[in-house]
C-alpha cells in the first residue's frame, strides 16, 4: 500500500512553529517512502475559522516549499479538502452508527452539561457524560422535542481498556471509564473533531497519522469509531511537545510566532525547516545542518524521541547565519533585495559589493541594512566612545597618515587597500585596535563592523577621504 499522510490545520490562526514541524515531518515521511502528502483544512469551527487564516497558512506552506501533492490549491481525487464541504458524508455515517445502535441523540442542554461538570469537579472526579440520554425513552424524546430542544449525537463507549499502538511511543493503554460517551455531531449540525477526522482519514486513504502529542488522548475514541464503522485504522505516530527554553509550554514570548514573521525577520525557509526537524528527531550521524535531501534520506519515525523538544530562537538564528555565510553571493544578493531601504543604491553592482562586505557578519537577511547602516550613511549622533577615540592625538596621527596613503592607492580595490593598511600599520608602529579603531570610527562612527579592507572600496576613494578628513578636523 502506498503511504499517504496529511497535515490538517484549523484555519483559526496562523501557521506557527509547532504546526510547521508537524507538517514537515509528514512531508519528510511521504518523500522518504515515495508516498503522497495531503493538506486538509478542518474548518468546522465557523466562529473562529477565517479565509484570512486559510490564505496565511497556504502562504506559509508556499514560502516553506511544502506545497502538498493533494489538497490546498491543488485539489485532488479525494476532495473536497475542507470539512465544511463534506457534511453530507459525515451525516451518512452518523445515520449508519445510529442504525447500528452505537450512536444516539442527546438532548442535554449546555447548561445541564455544565452543571454536571461542576458537580464532578466539586467531588474531585473527572467530568464525563453520565449517559442520561443513552437510556432515554420514547416519551422522554417526545417531551424534549416538544420543548424545542436541539439534539447532538453521541457515540456509545463500551467500558473497556483500549490499547493504542503508537509508532513513537509503543503501546499506550487508556481506561474508557474516564471518557464517557462523546459527541460525534454537535447540536448545530457540525461534526466533532474525532468523528470528522476518522471519516476524512478513511476516505482519503490515510495510512499514517503523524501529529502532535496533544492528540494522543483522542486516539482511543477514534479507534472505537474505526471499529464500529468496520474500517482499518491508520498507523499513529505522536510527536513530542515543543517547549520554550525555560521548559514551559511554547508561547509567543519564546518565539512561537507565525512562520511568515520569521520570513519577514530575514530567516531562510530551509533554516526554519532544518531547525524544526531537530525538534524531536535527530540524524543518525548527529548532523545538525542538512539539506532537504539529506533529511529525506535520513528520516524515520524510529528516530523520533518521546522527550519534549526545546525551541530556542537563538540556536535557529545561529543556524541561519551558517547558511548565509556559505551562500553563493548571487543568491544572497537576490534575497537581500527586499530588505534594502528605498533611499539606498538599488543597482545590482552595488548590492554585490555590499553583500561581499557584510556577508560573514549576517545572522539574518534583515541584518543586511543594519550592518551597512554606518557605511551607507553616517549617523548624526554616534557613541560617545567614538568621539573620545577620534579626539585622541594618536587617532589624529593615524588618520592623517592613512589619508595620505589612500589618496594614492590604485586600483581602489580590497587586495590593494588591505596591503596599504598593513604597510601603514608597520610604518606607524601601531597595531590592532590602536591602528584600526580610529579608521573605523572615522568611516562609520561605529566601534565594530566588517573588515575595513572591504568597507573602504565600497565607500570609494572620494567618500573615504571625505570622512577621514572630516574626522581629523
Amino acid at each position: 500500500m502506498s503511504v499517504r499522510v496529511r497535515y490538517a490545520p484549523s484555519p483559526t490562526g496562523y501557521l506557527h512553529i509547532g504546526g510547521a514541524r508537524t507538517a514537515f515531518f509528514n512531508w519528510l515521511f511521504a518523500r522518504k517512502m515515495g508516498g503522497t502528502y495531503i493538506l486538509r483544512f478542518e474548518d468546522t469551527d465557523t466562529a473562529r475559522s477565517t479565509e484570512e487564516s486559510l490564505r496565511h497558512i497556504l502562504e506559509g506552506f508556499e514560502w516553506l516549499g511544502l506545497e502538498p501533492d493533494e489538497g490546498g490549491k491543488k485539489g485532488g481525487a479525494h476532495g473536497p479538502y475542507r470539512q465544511t464541504e463534506r457534511f453530507e458524508l459525515y451525516y451518512q455515517y452518523r445515520d449508519q452508527l445510529v442504525k447500528q445502535g452505537v450512536a444516539y441523540p442527546c438532548y442535554c442542554t449546555e447548561e445541564e452539561l455544565e452543571a454536571k461538570r461542576q458537580a464532578a469537579h466539586a467531588k474531585g472526579e473527572i467530568p464525563r457524560y453520565d449517559g442520561r440520554c443513552r437510556k432515554a425513552t420514547h416519551e422522554d424524546i417526545q417531551k424534549w422535542e416538544a420543548e424545542g430542544r436541539k439534539h447532538a449525537f453521541r457515540f456509545k463507549l463500551p467500558l473497556l481498556t483500549v490499547r493504542v499502538e503508537d509508532e513513537v511511543r509503543g503501546f499506550v493503554n487508556f481506561a474508557n471509564v474516564a471518557m464517557g460517551d462523546f459527541v460525534i455531531i454537535k447540536s448545530d449540525g457540525t461534526p466533532s473533531y474525532n468523528f470528522a477526522v476518522v471519516v476524512d482519514d478513511h476516505h482519503m486513504e490515510i495510512t499514517h497519522v503523524i501529529r502532535g502529542e496533544d492528540h494522543l488522548s483522542n486516539t482511543p475514541r477514534q479507534m472505537f469509531l474505526y471499529e464500529a464503522l468496520g474500517w482499518t485504522p491508520p498507523k499513529f505516530a505522536h510527536l513530542p511537545m515543543i517547549l520554550g527554553p525555560d521548559h514551559s509550554l511554547l508561547s509567543k514570548r519564546h518565539g512561537a510566532v507565525s512562520v511568515l514573521e520569521y520570513r519577514d525577520r530575514g530567516f531562510l525557509p530551509d533554516v526554519v525547516l532544518n531547525y524544526t526537524a531537530l525538534l524531536g528527531w535527530s540524524h543518525p550521524e548527529g548532523k545538525e545542518i542538512m539539506t532537504r535531501e539529506e533529511m529525506i534520506q535520513a528520516f524515520s519515525l524510529e528516530r523520533v524521541t518521546t522527550n519534549p523538544a526545546v525551541f530556542d530562537v537563538t540556536k535557529m538564528t545561529w543556524m541561519n547565519s551558517q547558511y548565509l555565510h556559505v551562500m553563493p553571493t548571487p543568491q544572497l544578493v537576490s534575497l537581500v533585495k527586499p530588505f534594502v531601504p528605498s533611499a539606498w543604491p538599488q543597482d545590482e553592482a552595488w548590492r554585490v559589493r555590499a553583500v561581499e562586505v557584510v556577508k560573514t557578519t549576517l545572522n539574518t537577511l534583515a541584518d543586511f541594512p543594519l550592518n551597512l547602516k554606518g557605511i551607507v550613511q553616517l549617523e548624526a549622533e554616534s557613541d560617545p566612545e567614538v568621539s573620545n577615540i577620534l579626539a585622541l592625538p594618536t587617532a589624529r596621527q593615524v588618520l592623517a597618515y592613512i589619508y595620505e596613503i589612500l589618496e594614492d592607492v590604485a586600483p581602489f580595490e580590497e587586495a590593494v587597500v588591505k596591503q596599504a593598511l598593513a604597510e601603514a600599520s608597520t610604518s606607524l608602529g601601531k597595531k590592532g585596535k590602536e591602528f584600526l579603531l580610529p579608521i573605523r570610527c572615522a568611516l562609520t562612527r561605529q566601534l565594530h563592523g566588517p573588515e575595513l579592507a572591504k568597507v573602504i572600496p565600497l565607500l570609494g576613494r572620494e567618500e573615504t577621504l571625505k570622512r577621514i578628513g572630516s574626522a581629523v578636523q
